[in-house]
C-alpha cells in the first residue's frame, strides 16, 4: 500500500532498556544465598530454536530447575522462580546477565516485592557467573550435542539428565 501511494514506510524505532548498574561479584558459599541465571540458546535437528534457563544455586552449584521453551518472557521467568520459592524458598540474592528479560520491568517489580537483590554482572563478564557457564558447557557437551527433534524430547532429555 506504501509502494503504490509514492509514501516511505515508517521506520521501527529500536527500544533502549534501561542498563542494569553492574556490581563486583561477592561470593556466597552458603546453600540458599545467591542463586545465578542463565539462559543457552539452541535448535531442534529442523531449524526450529528453544531457550534453555537454569537457575542455580551459586553456593551449592546445583541446577534448581532446568526450563525449556520456545521462548522465555519476564512472565515465565517470575513463574519458574515462584514455583522455586514455593519448593525451597528465595535466596538473599540473584546473579543475572543482562538479557533483556532479566531486565525488565515485570522481573524487578517481582524481585522488589520479594526483598531480592539483583546483582547483574559487568556486560561481557560471563565469568561472573561461572559456574552457570560451566554448567551449561556441560550440559552442551553431554546432551544437547544430541540430534534432539522435538520440544517434548528435549524436556524428556532435560529431566532425566537433571535427575542424573
Amino acid at each position: 500500500m506504501y509502494c503504490r501511494l509514492g509514501l516511505n514506510r515508517p521506520r521501527r524505532t529500536e527500544r533502549k532498556l534501561p542498563k542494569p548498574e553492574p556490581r563486583s561479584l561477592e561470593f556466597k558459599p552458603a546453600v540458599n544465598d545467591q542463586w545465578a541465571l542463565d539462559f543457552i540458546h539452541y535448535t531442534l535437528f529442523c531449524g526450529k530454536r528453544y531457550t534453555w534457563m537454569n537457575p542455580l544455586g551459586a553456593g551449592t552449584r546445583k541446577c534448581l530447575a532446568i526450563k525449556v521453551d520456545i521462548s522465555q518472557p519476564a512472565a515465565r521467568v517470575v513463574r519458574v522462580l515462584e514455583q522455586l520459592r514455593e519448593e525451597r524458598g528465595l535466596p538473599e540474592q540473584i546473579r543475572p546477565d543482562n538479557r533483556p528479560e532479566l531486565v525488565a520491568d515485570a522481573f524487578a517489580a517481582w524481585s522488589d516485592d520479594n526483598v531480592l537483590d539483583l546483582a547483574y554482572i559487568e556486560q561481557g563478564k560471563l565469568q561472573q557467573i561461572g559456574s552457570a557457564e560451566r554448567f551449561n558447557g556441560s550440559m552442551r557437551r553431554e546432551l544437547l550435542d544430541a540430534y534432539l527433534e522435538t520440544i517434548r524430547q528435549v524436556r524428556e532429555m532435560a529431566w532425566q539428565w537433571r535427575l542424573d
